[in-house]
């Protein structure tokens, strides 16, 4: 078994594919979020165009979707993963995509307006000293936006699963921090950025398919290459493809709709809204 850190971001592209809102997008509620406290940042600073960081864009579908909703601001994504940011350069449209190391990214003090995150942290190890890095490069009053998976608590299954010593995560996904809830909250908070709003995501249905595709992949022993909504972005057309299209499309309007009543309940992800003091 691999050890903490060890998980090879080149053997497998995250963040491809076209995303939106649409309750057929399996990250729908994370983008409906960003897009919500980049409103609000918009009106708290006066100004409609914003510079936008999204660290660890993959292969860019987020940041991408962030530009098309949002077209007269500057959006920057970097990543550590040659073969994503490949992926997101073949067509970057008006985003720029940049190689960039969370601690000691490339950029000068004060340079974005939002620093926005979804299912990052979990994958880092020295939580501390990247906060720092997120906090230099944003403006004062700027936003931090992070979607986080709460995979240690006892209120979802992979918490339940992590008792019982379950890795697939961690192996299969590079997840080194099983976050209970309340953990990036105070590590948020000693890096000196306050959380306004914290929001949930991904309850229980969505929370069995997720344990239910993670395990399978451990029992087939190796990566599958590309994510759901990856492997549909590349695959055009055949059956198996399409029936996997409509297969996604199902568990992502009921897991879109089962979040959207249970926002107030604790689930797999934390939408946490911070902002620089």
């Amino acid at each position: 078994m691999k050890g903490k850190g060890e998980f090879d971001y080149e053997s497998k592209p995250f963040g491809i594919g076209e995303l939106s809102t649409s309750p057929t997008s399996i990250p729908a509620l994370k983008l409906k979020y960003c897009f919500d406290d980049l409103v609000v940042l918009q009106k708290k600073l006066g100004k409609e165009s914003l510079r936008v960081l999204e660290i660890g864009c993959g292969g860019g579908a987020m940041a991408k979707a962030i530009e098309s909703h949002f077209p007269k601001s500057e959006v920057v994504g970097c990543d550590i993963g040659r073969r994503a940011l490949k992926f997101a350069q073949e067509n970057p449209r008006d985003v720029k995509f940049v190689y960039g190391d969370v601690y000691n990214l490339p950029f000068k003090e004060a340079s974005f307006d939002a620093v926005v995150n979804f299912d990052f942290l979990e994958h880092l190890a020295d939580l501390a000293k990247a906060l720092s890095e997120m906090k230099r490069v944003l403006v004062p009053e700027g936003l931090l936006h992070s979607a986080v998976p709460y995979e240690g608590s006892l209120w979802t299954v992979h918490g339940w699963l992590e008792l019982l010593g379950w890795p697939a995560k961690e192996i299969y996904c590079g997840h080194v921090n099983p976050f209970h809830l309340g953990e990036p909250e105070d590590l948020i908070g000693k890096a000196g950025l306050k959380i306004t709003e914290r929001r949930f995501s991904t309850h229980l249905f969505y929370q069995v398919f997720d344990a239910g595709y993670f395990s399978l992949t451990a029992l087939r022993g190796k990566n599958f290459p590309y994510q759901v909504e990856g492997y549909l972005a590349v695959k055009k057309e055949g059956v198996f493809r399409n029936l996997l299209f409509l297969a996604k499309s199902v568990v992502a309007v009921i897991s879109y709709y089962e979040s959207r009543i249970l926002f107030w309940l604790p689930g797999l992800t934390g939408h946490l809204t911070c902002f620089k003091e």
